[in-house]
């Protein structure tokens, strides 16, 4: 069985420059809206920069709702170039409602402000 939701992050400020180089760390937080415009969390995460073009990233996705509560744990390569470019984060794990899922978010650009679509595909045990 597949669960598929659509979340939007706003919100989202970073920290860090626009050239990373090895052992930079660039970090992130945002709100997440639901598909009809209705607070549905927040997220924050962070990207290690391995080399000038490769970061290893981390993201936290908390939501809030009346229906889900929990968090979700994603990892993902950034290579510098996902800016406006959909990419895949696995989901290793969660808690609360999501203490058992693994699966895949499709994550793809709303806009050129930050702001981006996630496709939750979870798969519980």
């Amino acid at each position: 069985n597949a669960l598929i939701d659509r979340i939007r992050m706003r919100d989202v400020s970073y920290d860090g420059s626009n050239n990373p180089s090895e052992g930079d760390i660039t970090s992130w937080h945002g709100s997440l809206v639901n598909r009809y415009g209705k607070g549905s969390g927040s997220s924050f995460g962070y990207c290690v920069s391995v080399s000038p073009t490769v970061q290893e990233c981390t993201q936290t996705i908390r939501m809030d709702t009346d229906d889900e509560k929990g968090d979700l744990f994603l990892t993902f390569v950034d290579t510098n170039d996902n800016y406006g470019n959909e990419f895949e984060a696995a989901i290793t794990g969660g808690s609360g409602d999501f203490q058992s899922v693994i699966g895949i978010a499709n994550v793809s650009p709303i806009d050129r402000f930050g702001n981006y679509n996630y496709e939750f595909v979870f798969k519980s045990d």
